[in-house]
């Protein structure tokens, strides 16, 4: 049996290995037991070794989420026999976790000394923080947003897009928002739907993929009232600035840190969307068998 003092200097000892602290937060909060993971301890008779037990764990919860990944599809699942890359709507359970072990992952490339902060994924505590699964570019909304919201959206994305608004188009925009009333939603939405044209923002085929999303706090992201691109990316600047953690993964995607996307900081479009997905599963298919 072991005894108090052994297991707080075990626990201790995992605490401050860089590997094992990640690899044993992400399994913990993926379900598995602390005791589980004391027993692939026990069964291990190096560090190395158990080492490699919990990479093994942590493909079986790659595994358990039926998301797949080629080098021509990106990550998709199977549905109804074809390939179907709708991740945010079929496995968002999947999603989250494989975006969780994207950003642990970040945390472990070679010189990193960066450490997770496990403590705000607690559902309590001082430090818990509620995560949403964030899309990248803008999306219809699902429902009509207030009078208020819809000037607010107007006014933020008009901004954030000055100097490319004609004045046509400017002074349509205006005349909404000198109205004291609300009388007609149709009239918000031509002229939201023609602010996502013109920040070449539109549906395609990796709208809802992978490459479209991160995590984020829920807090900000409902916040952004389906922003284009261009607004979430300066929130997220000013949010990080006032000092909110803003997981590694998500920066990377809204600042463009990555290879094979396009040079402009201001949109998120298609190509975009696919070299973020082989991005994230180039840090990840260690993971996969």
């Amino acid at each position: 049996m072991i005894l108090t003092q052994e297991l707080y200097s075990m626990i201790v000892d995992w605490y401050n290995n860089h590997k094992l602290y990640h690899y044993i937060g992400f399994l913990v909060q993926d379900g598995v037991s602390v005791q589980e993971i004391y027993q692939l301890s026990e069964k291990s008779e190096t560090k190395s070794q158990f080492e490699k037990a919990l990479q093994e764990k942590i493909t079986e919860v790659v595994e358990r989420t039926q998301i797949h990944y080629t080098e021509e599809e990106g990550f998709f699942c199977y549905k109804k026999d074809s390939k179907n890359k709708d991740l945010y709507k079929e496995c968002w359970s999947g999603v989250f976790s494989l975006l969780l072990l994207y950003n642990i992952a970040l945390c472990l490339r070679e010189g990193s000394t960066e450490r997770f902060p496990f403590e705000c994924l607690q559902k309590e505590g001082e430090k818990s923080v509620q995560w949403d699964i964030e899309h990248i570019d803008s999306q219809t909304p699902k429902k009509n947003l207030s009078f208020k919201e819809q000037k607010d959206w107007l006014k933020t994305t008009q901004d954030a897009l000055e100097g490319k608004i004609d004045e046509q188009l400017s002074d349509e925009i205006k005349g909404y928002l000198a109205q004291e009333d609300d009388d007609s939603q149709n009239t918000f939405d031509e002229l939201r739907e023609r602010l996502r044209e013109l920040a070449d923002e539109k549906e395609d085929r990796y709208s809802q993929s992978l490459g479209n999303l991160a995590l984020l706090d829920a807090g900000t992201n409902r916040s952004y009232k389906n922003a284009l691109f261009i607004v979430k990316r300066k929130t997220l600047v000013e949010k990080e600035k006032k000092g909110l953690f803003i997981p590694q993964g998500t920066k990377i995607a809204f600042m463009k840190y990555f290879s094979g996307v396009t040079t402009n900081l201001n949109k998120w479009n298609e190509e975009d969307k696919r070299a973020h997905e082989a991005y994230i599963y180039r840090f990840i298919r260690e993971y996969y068998k």
